[in-house]
C-alpha cells in the first residue's frame, strides 16, 4: 500500500510541473506576439506620421536679387537643363555652366537636374 501512495505522489507532483511548465511556454509565446504586434504598429504609426508630415525636403523660398529678373521657358521635347542653361546664362556672371544648373534647381525647388517635356521653369536673367 505504501508504494502505491508514493507512486501516486510522485506521479502528481510530475503532471503538476508538467502543466506548469507548458503554461509557462504558453505565456512566453503570448508575450512574443503582444510584441511583434507592439512593434508592427509603432512601425506603422513611423511611417504614416512620415507620410502626413512630409518628410521631403521643402525648399525655401528665395528672394531674388535686386538685378535679377527671371524669365519662364516651357520646356520641349530634346531640351537638356544644360542646353537650356547655356542659353539663358551668357552674359550673366556665373563661371560656369553647373554653377547656372544648381542656381536654378535651387530656385525651381528641383531636387535633380531631371525635367520633363510641358515642364515650366524659371531661369534667372539680368536686367538690360
Amino acid at each position: 500500500m505504501r508504494d502505491y501512495c508514493t507512486d501516486f505522489r510522485e506521479e502528481m507532483i510530475f503532471e503538476n510541473k508538467r502543466s506548469a511548465a507548458r503554461a509557462l511556454r504558453s505565456r512566453r509565446r503570448r508575450l512574443r506576439q503582444l510584441r511583434r504586434r507592439g512593434v508592427l504598429l509603432i512601425l506603422c504609426l513611423l511611417i504614416s506620421f512620415l507620410f502626413l508630415t512630409g518628410f521631403r525636403h521643402k525648399t525655401p523660398a528665395i528672394r531674388p536679387a535686386e538685378e535679377e529678373i527671371y524669365t519662364a521657358v516651357r520646356v520641349e521635347r530634346g531640351d537638356t537643363l544644360w542646353t537650356l542653361a547655356e542659353t539663358y546664362m551668357p552674359g550673366y556672371g556665373y563661371d560656369t555652366i553647373p554653377e547656372y544648373i544648381r542656381s536654378v534647381c535651387r530656385l525651381n525647388g528641383m531636387h535633380t537636374a531631371m525635367i520633363y517635356e510641358g515642364q515650366v521653369l524659371f531661369f534667372p536673367i539680368r536686367k538690360e
